[in-house]
């Protein structure tokens, strides 16, 4: 049986930010993580289409930041009101969002041994407009399961 906490960690990313400029969310160290789900839910209110990454750095700091060039599973529901089921889509470095105006939910699944000497990633939503809004929570699937996850917010 998976559990929260123990098996898997939630981390909050990005509050709910306005998509007038980009946005960076926090990072997160991958030290003891086996799997990353970066969950992106958007509340698309205005049809310029956000486009959703990962930025990849050495440190919870950002340093070394760069964007994640490595491609990565991706699922979206493009209409959480008529569905959730997650449907999975071509994987790449992003992914950019239809102009519907619905709300969506965009996951993508890093695999932490497969972005070389990086060991940390953020959330990245590119500007669009200031009438989407998104939020991210990082779903980390712990290396070595304890009931005591160790922070995914420091190095």
């Amino acid at each position: 049986m998976i559990k929260i906490p123990g098996d898997l960690n939630v981390v909050t990313g990005l509050a709910p930010t306005a998509g007038d400029a980009a946005a960076t969310g926090d990072y997160i160290s991958l030290k003891y993580a086996h799997r990353v789900w970066i969950v992106f839910s958007v509340k698309q209110g205005e049809a310029t289409v956000p486009v959703l990454s990962v930025m990849k750095a050495t440190a919870v700091d950002g340093t070394g930041a760069t964007a994640m060039t490595e491609a990565a599973r991706i699922f979206s529901t493009l209409d959480c009101a008529t569905s959730d089921v997650l449907v999975e889509r071509t994987p790449a470095a992003s992914y950019s969002l239809d102009a519907a105006l619905k709300d969506k939910l965009v996951v993508f699944e890093i695999d932490p041994a497969g972005i070389g000497a990086y060991d940390c990633i953020a959330a990245k939503v590119a500007a669009s407009n200031a009438a989407n809004i998104t939020s991210v929570l990082y779903v980390v699937e712990s290396r070595y399961g304890s009931k005591v996850q160790p922070s995914m917010i420091v190095d």
